[in-house]
């Protein structure tokens, strides 16, 4: 028996035995928790091109949007603004890859980089910010790397002006996956996940 790990059905909900169970989503490829102060989880579907909410005392999953730009990692910054990595994981047109920023109140999407050098992101993967403003955020490349613009996967940072600055790259570097800061938000934590054989792996 083969579980495909990246797929999953989620519930309907309890049933009486004998009864027939069907999944109330099926999600694919799920990335990205960020969750408000009032308990609603922001979370990427993937391969399914949306984000989606998960409310406490809700019934199910409600879409948040769709397309998403092939939406990554998720993140609320310290107004309350869902900042999200658009990736590229598909090597197709469905790819936003940048980074947005949207106000939950008004839904209003803000493009806050799509390029560095004049080219194209990779695919936006995972994001850190400081209570400054300051954004963090990783640019590799999983898919078809024949699609990139860039010739390296990096670290960015996006200052409270807009400007954007690589602060890491290859060949410290190889595959730029998850980040993190620390409390003191002095610290950058860098997950470097390279899927080949001897590659870089920490």
């Amino acid at each position: 028996m083969t579980i495909d790990h990246h797929s999953v059905g989620l519930p309907a909900g309890y049933h009486t035995e004998g009864a027939d169970v069907a999944p109330a989503t099926a999600v694919s490829f799920l990335e990205g928790p960020a969750c408000t102060v009032e308990g609603t989880v922001y979370f990427s579907d993937i391969a399914n091109n949306r984000i989606l909410t998960y409310t406490p005392g809700v019934e199910g999953f409600e879409v948040f949007r769709e397309p998403s730009g092939r939406a990554n990692g998720l993140l609320l910054d310290a107004e309350g603004r869902l900042l999200a990595c658009e990736g590229n994981e598909h090597g197709d047109d469905d790819g936003g890859r940048r980074m947005t920023r949207t106000d939950l109140a008004t839904g209003e999407v803000e493009i806050l980089a799509d390029s560095f050098d004049g080219k194209r992101f990779n695919a936006p993967n995972d994001v850190a910010a400081r209570s400054n403003g300051q954004i963090f955020f990783t640019d590799p490349c999983y898919g078809d790397r024949a699609t990139m613009e860039l010739d390296h996967d990096s670290v960015y940072r996006i200052d409270t002006d807009g400007s954007v600055t690589r602060i890491l790259t290859q060949p410290e570097i190889q595959r730029p996956n998850g980040i993190h800061l620390s409390p003191d938000e002095n610290t950058l934590y860098l997950v470097d996940s390279c899927p080949v054989i001897d590659g870089n792996r920490k």
